[in-house]
């Protein structure tokens, strides 16, 4: 069941699909979905969007989300909002919600970086109907993000057909700005990527995801990912970066 405002975020969203990167629209289509929902749940019926409507959507996020997460969705919301006044419907534009400006990443030594590989060759993979859990990837995953500084959603984006394992280097496709990049690998991580590859049955499709879901028509999601470092962190008792 949709909302009575479900063919305005339609609209929205196929104005959107022209300007953002895939990972960004679906995260932008993920946001309004979400509110669409709460919507339905409000029993809303009238053609506009109170400050109640939108504070009881962001309030509980809170209790799940770090502060930039929650903004990110605010930001998302606040576009849609625009439009929905443009088209002259009454909508409640909401404040950005206050982020912290103080961050300090945190630097891994040595030993540590050590200590997070083992602990993720390590990691039982569990078989759930005779199939592998997207899980196995997350050993190659890491060892990439390292050694090359990529961002986790356009890795998460690549392709077999992305690499070139002659020449080592890898295409991005879905980076910062839409621009495409170029991405040299070591000789050893190249070979690593190739056996990991062959060892998944990606080589058949230049078309399949590096990295895919257990449905392999999608990439593995960037919050599982997410989940699975901050779970190795504890487990091997170090830094551990605060959620909120």
């Amino acid at each position: 069941m949709n909302s009575i405002f479900y063919g305005d975020i339609m609209e929205h969203l196929a104005l959107r699909e022209k300007v953002l990167a895939p990972s960004s629209f679906a995260f932008n289509r993920r946001v309004l979905l979400s509110f669409d929902n709460h919507l339905v749940e409000c029993g809303k019926t009238d053609r506009c969007i109170t400050e109640e409507d939108v504070i009881s959507w962001v309030r509980p996020q809170y209790d799940h989300l770090s502060r930039w997460a929650v903004a990110n969705n605010v930001g998302f919301l606040r576009v849609f909002l625009k439009y929905l006044q443009y088209k002259g419907i009454p909508a409640y534009l909401p404040p950005y919600p206050t982020v912290p400006d103080n961050y300090v990443p945190y630097l891994f030594s040595d030993a540590e970086l050590e200590i997070i590989f083992a602990a993720a060759d390590a990691i039982p993979i569990p078989k759930k109907s005779g199939e592998l859990s997207p899980k196995v990837a997350f050993p190659m995953l890491l060892r990439m993000l390292y050694s090359c500084g990529f961002r986790l959603g356009e890795l998460l984006s690549a392709k077999v057909g992305d690499v070139n394992f002659k020449s080592g280097v890898i295409l991005l496709r879905d980076t910062k700005n839409r621009k495409q990049r170029l991405v040299p690998m070591g000789n050893d991580l190249t070979e690593m990527l190739h056996r990991y590859c062959l060892a998944r049955d990606l080589m058949g499709s230049p078309e399949n995801y590096l990295f895919p879901a257990k449905n392999r028509e999608k990439h593995l999601c960037r919050s599982s990912v997410e989940t699975w470092f901050r779970d190795l962190l504890k487990q091997t008792g170090i830094y551990v970066q605060p959620e909120k």
